[in-house]
C-alpha cells in the first residue's frame, strides 16, 4: 500500500527532487571543502644543549632513577659539551666515568650524581 509517495517505508523521488538533489550535489562538489587546502609550515627546533641534557640525566640519578640505556650516550654528550663549555665538559667526563664504574650500586650513583651536579654549578 503506497501512502503519499512512499512504498514500504521507502520514499520515491520525483523527477523534480532528482534535479534538486543533483543540483545540490554539483554545487557541493564545485565548492569543495575549502579554498586554501593544507598549508605546510616548517618549524625549526634546536636540540637541547648537551650540558642541560647531562644535568637532566644527573638529576634523574640524584632523584633515585636507575641508570638505563642513556649511559650509551655519555660519550656523545661529553663531546657536545666540550663545544659549549670545556670546563663543565671535563666535570661531566670524569663524573660520567665514575657513574659507569658504580653501575651495581644505585645508592652510590645517587650520591655521585648529586656531587657532579654541585660541581657543574660551580664550574
Amino acid at each position: 500500500m503506497a501512502i503519499h509517495g512512499k512504498d514500504n517505508g521507502i520514499m520515491r523521488l520525483t523527477p523534480k527532487n532528482w534535479i534538486s538533489a543533483l543540483f545540490f550535489a554539483l554545487v557541493a562538489a564545485w565548492l569543495g571543502c575549502g579554498s586554501g587546502g593544507v598549508k605546510e609550515e616548517a618549524i625549526k627546533t634546536t636540540p637541547p644543549a648537551a650540558i642541560e641534557m647531562a644535568k637532566d640525566i644527573l638529576q634523574g640519578y640524584a632523584d633515585g632513577k636507575p641508570v638505563e640505556s642513556e649511559f650509551m650516550r655519555f660519550d656523545q654528550i661529553i663531546e657536545d659539551a666540550k663545544k659549549e663549555n670545556p670546563a663543565k665538559a671535563a666535570v661531566l667526563e670524569r663524573g660520567f666515568g665514575e657513574i659507569e664504574g658504580l653501575m651495581n650500586t644505585p645508592s652510590a650513583i645517587q650520591k655521585k650524581a648529586k656531587e657532579i651536579l654541585a660541581e657543574l654549578e660551580s664550574a
